[in-house]
């Protein structure tokens, strides 16, 4: 099910049941993940640039605004998974967060400083996706 705060309720609800809400869905959502594993959790802050009528700085802009407004949102949500983790007595779990622009390619993101890009998932690492969770999870959680 998709679940969103409705700007005219004030309250999380389907989507389906706001006639506001419901005539929005065809618009540009963004909807985020949070992976559970054995061990560790990956949050997926997924973010949409629109690229069209926009000069390269422009782009390179609205990059960099956006990969600082998921941060603070990764940020927060690491905040509340660490919490109830800790409040059930699992702190021990890994804890990993990546920002999605699944339909910008790469060269794109060049804005971004080297350790910004190490955490940011482009529109090329969809296509051999296990490879990517591979390296970037697979490998920094135990076994």
């Amino acid at each position: 099910y998709q679940f969103r705060k409705c700007t005219n309720h004030d309250i999380i609800i389907k989507p389906k049941d706001c006639n506001d809400c419901r005539n929005n869905l065809h618009n540009n959502v963004e909807t985020d993940f949070v992976v559970i594993g054995r061990g560790y959790y990956v949050i997926l802050e997924v973010k949409n640039i629109s690229l069209h009528d926009k000069t390269e700085q422009q782009v390179q802009d609205a990059i960099k605004k956006r990969f600082e407004g998921s941060l603070e949102q990764r940020q927060r949500t690491r905040k509340l998974i660490g919490g109830l983790l800790d409040r059930a007595g699992e702190g021990n779990q890994t804890l990993l967060d990546y920002t999605v622009f699944p339909n910008t390619p790469r060269a794109l993101i060049q804005s971004l400083d080297e350790d910004q890009r190490k955490q940011t998932i482009c529109r090329e690492d969809f296509s051999h996706f296990d490879t990517w969770w591979k390296k970037n999870v697979t490998n920094l959680v135990p076994a």
